[in-house]
């Protein structure tokens, strides 16, 4: 965020159970992604022992730009763990710095690093009772997330009013 390039690639996970913020193997989510812009974060407070006040994650609110389809993992994430007083990555598969000097810097961290290709989206007809159906069904599942946490209520009216 604080590079003003606040865009991040979402890929659903194959293990509904599993509970993970990184791509540590391809075949653990959905081929087929989102390329989507944070709009919003949020840090949850959560008081921990004698009353002191800790961060526990984010939680961020995204808008869908367009489909991509997941090629290749070119960094495994990792979790970044800090022994002695420095902090270490620990990666999947030996890492090695791309040209592209914009992104050089994510290598630095414990996220992901793929190549996608971006997908055409198929035409299709507004009036079909399909989509219609399915659209239907959309802003239904909106509301019932505004309904059980306000602070998303702003941003699903905005992305409700946009479509």
């Amino acid at each position: 965020m604080k590079r003003g390039q606040p865009y991040l690639g979402a890929f659903l996970l194959k293990d509904e159970n599993a509970d993970s913020d990184v791509i540590t193997d391809i075949n653990s989510v959905h081929p087929v992604g989102v390329l989507a812009q944070i709009t919003s974060v949020f840090t949850p407070q959560i008081t921990g022992k004698e009353g002191e006040e800790k961060e526990e994650g984010l939680t961020a609110v995204l808008y869908p730009h367009r489909r991509i389809k997941i090629n290749n993992l070119v960094k495994a994430g990792g979790v970044v763990t800090v022994e002695g007083g420095e902090s270490e990555t620990h990666a999947i598969e030996p890492v090695s710095r791309e040209t592209n000097v914009q992104t050089n810097f994510l290598f630095d961290h414990a996220v992901s690093i793929v190549h996608v290709d971006n997908l055409v989206t198929q035409p299709y007809n507004k009036d079909d009772q399909y989509i219609r159906a399915f659209m239907s069904e959309i802003v239904s599942v909106f509301k019932d997330i505004a309904q059980l946490n306000p602070l998303f209520r702003d941003q699903i009216t905005n992305f409700s009013i946009n479509q």
